[in-house]
């Protein structure tokens, strides 16, 4: 490894282990003898500011534009070149039809107000006014004990133009808070469940897909922002916490990224309306939160917004108000196969076909329950076979294309989905959609194209609109995959698209009726895609078929659960229509019919059931916690990962890109459960398994997911080829060559599966996410082997992966007690290390604990410890093995 990799990944080890490594030039001991505050910038008069003992934000008296954020006790300033000339917002009006945006940001007079707050603190009245007929008034309030400065906002427009989003506030000029080390400069950010974005200073001008770094980041949406609020701080030293305290489910933007024309980063939240008509004002009841962090740290920005996004009463969202998982599990409210019992998942295998060898063989890994996401296949429409394939490869080598076994999932469906609406099926549709994944029309008949294509398209999911409603039942499933299943006590839930029409009555009962021009921002591209055959969540037609639909799945297949892909994480976020009883516009609404469709659903399957079936999503969103039991993800899987990570993956690579557990740091005590790791059990996959596996199962909490959408099954011992994967168009694929399953991956596998159902499940499946612990000692970065070829858009690439050989993660179990995880992943190679903790740190209560040291094959007690004093533990860390270091208080 080169000097720069090493240094690089030197600071991944402190970030991911707590590891002690160097420090910044001012720590907050050791703050400038002049404490810096909101002094006046350029003309005393032409600014104004409010200030208390931890934030100060200095703004200007004549258009309002933020000038300067100081963290009082770090001494840190948030911006470098102040701009002058513009205020802090942008307003856009949108006009349907053209789908014409225009973007407004001049106006015709300003006024400020300054006052005090009744309660202590300090407060302005800003009010802008654009034209005779639009005005903007912002509230900005410093209470005296807060470290946050709250801008409230509100449009009021008495035009007949349409208001789209405002943009506030906006905070420009930010470069390095400090200087050096630049890798001291980190953004926590929400995008692809939480990445930690080293010196973005550094790389954001030059970083071009789809912007210049985080622009139209949109929330709540997996691929964007599973939460509202991110992070801009210098390691060890403090920062600046940024964070819409929203509970109504606004769709947003989430941006930090170079404006190109104006020096340094802006930093901003687009706020879009949820009720878009001539002459709509939009009033934003919720707070936004700019202001300084505790410490330096990613745990410290995460923790100030666990507390408001996770508490209860005025201000506060409702989505953890169901309480704890252990107590829903307790009422049964949740399902405790799936928290306690699963020790990992499959994902993607055929249900229509058979498996029950693999099925078998999983469960043999460590004879604990196994949790399977079956395929798509199941429908009456589906039904996969050899046969399909083989007739689409003969079909399209015909055509003058590859075998169709050749395109990945992007390949087809982008040309797909390009075709208009109205024209799939015609010639022309076909002739547009054949030609753009490269064959020459003119070699075969317009005849043999539309039987070509009807082949292709005749099994979904993508059916044309305006084709009669597809057969779903009686369904497909194959019963020696259900008897394989039920015989070893496995648990699977089946996969489905969730919201395209399949032939349902779009036109009456779609969520959009024409095109999203104008809308979409280029994170949003597909959903522009999936908006043409997207279904209204929020109409009594839709939510009726949906829970139908469920309920008559489990009484035929006994599924223990159901997954919808390309659901509400990853749908279309507004709509164009007025005549489903909600206005046009995006997000609230939205979301409450989401909810209710899916508690709608939840109910006539559970009902069926006769127990509790818990439902999963694509990815995850903070708003739809308190109705989703778990979530498919992908971003854990680093650099083998597929769809979240591919905007940064080159990061991701280099090291200057970090997936955090951030999902699981704020919400892992309240749920989901948390699918991950895109990971497969070959050889080839690489050595880089054990760090994805080790990271999920111990910091997320979650279900360490072999993926086989995009590759096939491996060879177990004991079989002989072929082995088989599942294609879209319910076509199998066999594959003759197989790679073979790894011992070594399928031993450290076990090790994951007892430790979530075994001697760990209190921690894995109940714990609240703490920060790590401090290790006394340099974590030896090792390089980790990585070859992808699991891809839904079929890139192949491999290479060599810095990381720390240690593992850890803190869980605190109810305030009662505290878990210590382990895992050394380095190969042959035990580590001994020294740990240390200190009691106000964890919130430990109890006056004496005693130690425990916990495998999953032994048990012993190695000491006590009075919580008046800090613990210092030596710790042994056998290779890939999985260590509980348990604290439980002595009565």
């Amino acid at each position: 490894m080169n000097l720069i990799g090493f240094i690089i990944f030197a600071l991944v080890a402190y970030l991911l282990t707590g590891c002690a490594s160097g420090t910044s030039q001012e720590g907050p001991d050791e703050q400038p003898e002049d404490t810096p505050s909101a002094q006046p910038m350029g003309n005393p008069s032409d600014t104004f500011a409010l200030e208390n003992e931890y934030v100060a934000i200095t703004l200007n008296r004549t258009n309002g534009a933020i000038l300067q954020v100081v963290d009082i006790k770090s001494g840190l300033r948030l911006i470098k070149e102040p701009t002058r000339d513009l205020p802090p917002w942008r307003l856009n009006f949108f006009r349907f039809g053209s789908g014409e945006a225009h973007i407004v940001e001049d106006w015709i007079s300003f006024s400020v107000h300054e006052s005090a707050m009744e309660e202590g603190g300090s407060r302005a009245e800003l009010t802008w006014q654009l034209d005779e007929s639009v005005e903007i008034k912002s509230t900005i309030e410093l209470p005296d004990t807060s470290s946050d400065v709250f801008f409230y906002v509100q449009v009021m427009n008495g035009s007949d133009r349409i208001i789209q989003q405002l943009e506030y506030p906006i905070v420009r000029g930010i470069e390095r808070l400090v200087e050096s080390p630049v890798e001291d400069n980190l953004l926590l950010h929400p995008v692809a469940g939480g990445l930690l974005f080293i010196d973005p200073i550094s790389y954001f001008p030059l970083y071009t897909w789809p912007t210049h770094g985080l622009r139209y980041t949109p929330y709540p949406e997996g691929v964007g922002t599973f939460a509202q609020f991110m992070a801009y701080y210098a390691r060890d030293v403090g920062g600046f916490y940024f964070a819409s305290h929203d509970p109504y489910s606004t769709a947003k933007d989430v941006d930090f990224y170079w404006p190109r024309d104006i020096d340094g980063m802006e930093m901003l939240f687009g706020h879009k309306s949820w009720d878009m008509h001539p002459g709509n004002d939009l009033i934003l009841d919720y707070p936004i939160a700019l202001g300084a962090l505790a410490e330096g740290s990613w745990y410290a920005a995460a923790e100030h917004y666990r507390q408001w996004a996770t508490g209860s009463g005025d201000g506060h969202p409702d989505w953890t108000a169901a309480g704890r998982l252990e107590d829903r599990v307790a009422r049964g409210d949740a399902a405790k196969w799936l928290v306690e019992e699963v020790g990992f998942c499959t994902f993607g295998m055929p249900s229509s076909f058979d498996v029950s060898p693999w099925i078998q063989a999983f469960h043999e890994i460590a004879d604990t329950p196994v949790f399977h996401v079956l395929g798509h296949d199941w429908p009456q429409w589906g039904g996969a076979s050899v046969e399909r394939m083989q007739r689409l490869d003969a079909m399209f080598t015909e055509a003058g294309l590859k075998p169709f076994h050749d395109f990945s999932l992007n390949e087809l469906w982008f040309p797909h989905v390009a075709v208009p609406e109205n024209q799939l099926g015609t010639l022309e549709g076909n002739r547009q959609f054949f030609q753009t994944i490269g064959a020459q029309w003119t070699t075969l008949s317009s005849t043999r194209w539309a039987e070509i294509f009807d082949e292709y398209n005749c099994c979904g999911p993508w059916f044309p609109l305006g084709k009669e409603e597809v057969d779903w039942f009686p369904t497909r499933f194959h019963p020696g995959n259900l008897e394989a299943i039920r015989e070893r006590g496995d648990y699977f839930a089946p996969f489905f698209f969730d919201f395209f029409a399949y032939g349902h009555d779009h036109d009456t009962y779609g969520l959009n009726r024409g095109m999203a021009a104008g809308w979409q921002s280029p994170l949003e591209i597909i959903q522009e895609a999936f908006s043409r055959i997207w279904m209204d969540p929020t109409t009594e037609y839709w939510q009726t078929f949906h829970a139908e639909r469920d309920r008559q799945i489990v009484a035929e297949s006994g599924a223990d659960g159901l997954y919808y892909d390309i659901s509400a994480g990853a749908g279309p976020r507004w709509s164009d229509r007025n005549d489903h009883g909600h206005p046009m516009g995006y997000g609230r609404w939205l979301w409450e019919g989401y909810a209710e469709l899916y508690r709608l659903s939840k109910e006539a399957a559970s009902a069926e059931r006769g127990t509790y079936v818990p439902q999963g999503t694509e990815m995850g969103v903070e708003n739809l916690i308190g109705f989703i039991d778990f979530n498919q993800w992908r971003a854990g899987g680093l650099v083998q990962g597929d769809i979240e990570l591919m905007p940064y993956m080159e990061l991701v690579k280099q090291g200057m890109a970090i997936k955090l557990p951030l999902f699981s740091f704020i919400y892992h005590e309240f749920g989901p459960v948390m699918l991950d790791g895109w990971a497969k059990l070959a050889p080839e996959f690489g050595d880089i398994f054990y760090l994805i596996a080790g990271q999920i199962a111990l910091q997320q909490g979650g279900l360490v997911e072999l993926n086989y959408e995009y590759s096939p099954l491996e060879l177990f011992p004991g079989m002989e080829a072929p082995t088989y994967q599942l294609y879209y168009h319910s076509a199998i694929y066999e594959d003759t060559t197989p790679y073979v399953v790894d011992p070594a991956k399928t031993a450290y596998l076990r090790e994951i599966a007892l430790a979530r159902t075994n001697f760990a499940t209190d921690y894995l499946a109940y714990g609240e996410a703490m920060k790590p612990v401090q290790i006394n000692a340099e974590i030896p970065i090792i390089e980790l082997t990585w070859n992808h070829y699991n891809s839904i858009g079929g890139r192949r690439d491999e290479g060599v992966f810095p990381a720390p050989a240690v593992i850890q993660q803190v869980w605190n179990y109810r305030d009662d007690k505290l878990g210590l995880l382990f895992t050394n992943i380095a190969a042959d190679r035990n580590l001994s290390i020294e740990i240390s903790l200190t009691t106000a740190e964890y919130g430990l209560m109890a006056e004496t604990y005693e130690i425990w040291r916990i495998t999953s094959d032994s048990r012993e007690q190695i000491g006590t410890w009075r919580s008046s004093e800090d613990l210092i533990l030596q710790i042994e860390l056998p290779s890939r093995r999985i260590i509980l270091y348990e604290l439980v208080p002595i009565d």
